[in-house]
């Protein structure tokens, strides 16, 4: 068994656990009080999803979203012009994030439901993020499992459901790797008093992707930005 296929094993059998006691996040709120913190619904906001808290504190939102497309291709030269129409889901994603009382951990899982991938190129997946965060201090915060990567272009620093059009650039469906599978760092430093912040990032994952299931190629991939 390769480093690579040991790292994915182990990540997701801690996310999977992680995930798994969020779901029951009210017992784990419960511990060490006598009386039960049952979740609470919170009031509904347009576009927020649903949201639930305990009195002590803890969070969990439940939130999706559609995005149907709608494509028409026209080839010129013949008579009559052929025309091709393409109707289909884009993206139907559900979301799951948790949160502590103390902001210290949180997690997040993130399924698409389209049976479409990201770059519309690979192939699809289901499962999309996957994955337990915790600030060790400030805003230093250290993330385990799968989530989208830091060293992709900027681009995909926007979230699918905030981009004015359906599609990503073709730089991204080529060369962006979109999520993967690892451990990933970062930091925000604030320079002196000014409104400016440096924000590190530091990242170790296998290097192939979405493929948390997949048969391993090898390797490790260690990246960063600044």
């Amino acid at each position: 068994m390769s480093w690579a296929d040991l790292l994915r094993r182990a990540l997701i059998a801690c996310v999977i656990l992680t995930v798994a006691g969020g779901l029951s996040w009210s017992e784990i709120a419960a511990a060490g009080d006598a009386d039960p913190q049952p979740l609470r619904p919170e009031k509904y906001r347009p576009g927020e999803g649903l949201r639930f808290s305990t009195p002590a504190g803890h969070t969990l939102r439940l939130f999706g979203y559609a995005q149907p497309s709608v494509e028409v291709k026209g080839t010129t030269g013949t008579n009559p012009p052929d025309t091709v129409a393409r109707f289909r889901m884009r993206r139907l994603r559900l979301r799951l994030d948790g949160g502590s009382a103390d902001d210290r951990v949180d997690f997040r899982l993130q399924v698409d439901l389209a049976g479409q991938t990201e770059a519309d190129v690979d192939e699809p997946t289901l499962l999309l993020d996957a994955f337990a965060r915790y600030r060790l201090r400030g805003n230093t915060r250290i993330s385990v499992g799968q989530r989208s990567t830091f060293t992709d272009n900027r681009e995909l620093f926007m979230l699918s459901h905030t981009l004015q059009l359906p599609e990503r650039s073709r730089v991204t469906s080529a060369f962006s790797a979109i999520r993967e599978v690892g451990i990933f760092a970062e930091d925000r430093w604030r320079v002196r008093q000014s409104s400016h912040y440096f924000k590190p990032y530091l990242v170790l994952t296998t290097g192939d992707g979405v493929a948390p299931f997949q048969p391993d190629r090898g390797g490790l991939k260690v990246g960063g930005r600044l």
